[in-house]
């Protein structure tokens, strides 16, 4: 993993040395990493070995080396960071589940919330989005084609939103992603694999009760013209 400087003018330049995240027997295929808010930590997951490991980020953007390492569950990915700092969720792809870590706000450090990880309902959960204020988060389930949501409770533990998990696309779509607008009232999900005969990334909204359900919109979903992409979006206030 390499830190980077950023210039005013949007230049990265690498900053010390990259730090190893370890073995591929115990990253994984996928390490991928969470800043805090507060840009003092970063939370890389390792995969096979169903843990996160946390690494203290200085002030000239360098890594220190890894400090502790917290398990999850099977085959955690997309970590991603409350707004207020305080948990750090990641899906579970091994067992159907999404890991909830209370993050000490003066050390870092992670701890399990009781119960954890939080059944989706689905298999092979992926890439979570929370809503602005962080009170409710959604991860779609790759490999059943559907969106599952919970309400995000004061002491990190995950409720299921009514009529989760919610419907995606057809069989084989492969839902790898999901994000919300900045208003808290769209979902868009990534079908990895599409839904026409050719497997082509497409993608589809759903609208956001009051109660945070899912209701997806009436408009077919919309290819992007890529065999597999990583997506990311921002979606003005309206």
């Amino acid at each position: 993993m390499q830190g980077y400087s950023v210039s005013p003018e949007g230049l990265p330049t690498p900053a010390g040395a990259p730090v190893i995240v370890g073995a591929l027997a115990a990253s994984g295929p996928v390490p991928m990493a969470a800043v805090s808010p507060d840009n003092r930590h970063v939370y890389v997951t390792n995969y096979a070995a169903g843990s996160v490991t946390r690494y203290e980020l200085h002030d000239d953007s360098t890594l220190s080396p890894p400090r502790e390492t917290v398990p999850t569950g099977g085959g955690p990915v997309s970590p991603t960071v409350s707004p207020d700092g305080e948990f750090l969720f990641t899906s579970c792809e091994h067992v159907g589940g999404v890991a909830v870590l209370r993050i000490d706000p003066s050390t870092g450090v992670l701890t399990p919330v009781p119960g954890s990880p939080f059944a989706t309902g689905g298999l092979t959960p992926h890439g979570i989005a929370l809503s602005p204020d962080g009170r409710r988060l959604y991860t779609p389930n790759a490999l059943t084609n559907t969106v599952t949501g919970f309400d995000v409770a004061t002491d990190g533990s995950l409720r299921p939103l009514p009529g989760s998990p919610y419907q995606g696309g057809a069989l084989g779509a492969l839902p790898g992603q999901v994000f919300v607008s900045s208003d808290g009232r769209e979902l868009y999900a990534v079908d990895l694999a599409g839904t026409s005969p050719e497997p082509l990334v497409a993608l589809r909204g759903y609208s956001i009760g009051p109660d945070g359900a899912l209701t997806p919109d009436p408009a077919p979903p919309v290819s992007t013209g890529q065999i597999f992409s990583a997506a990311s979006l921002l979606v003005p206030a309206r």
